[in-house]
């Protein structure tokens, strides 16, 4: 995996890694700019931005509600523990 995340020895740093990853695809797969994503779920692109590249860590309220918006599941944007 080629994911920025600039803290990988922190704690849980993987699996952000792995959210950040997948919440980027979802948004690439479903043609979303990081401004509209942003829009829709009331946040800043800066913030989009440092959430896919691992900067920021979305809370669990966040990121149904960003898999609300991309359309798909929330657990479609957490890794499979194997991957982690």
């Amino acid at each position: 995996m080629d994911s920025p995340c600039a803290a990988a020895l922190e704690p849980g740093a993987a699996l952000y890694m792995a959210i950040a990853d997948r919440i980027r695809a979802q948004r690439k797969c479903a043609g979303m700019s990081q401004q509209v994503l942003a829009d829709v779920v009331g946040l800043s692109r800066a913030s989009i931005v440092n959430i896919e590249r691992c900067r920021q860590r979305p809370s669990i309220d966040l990121l149904y509600d960003i898999a609300d918006a991309l359309g798909v599941q929330a657990v479609e944007l957490l890794p499979r523990n194997e991957d982690v």
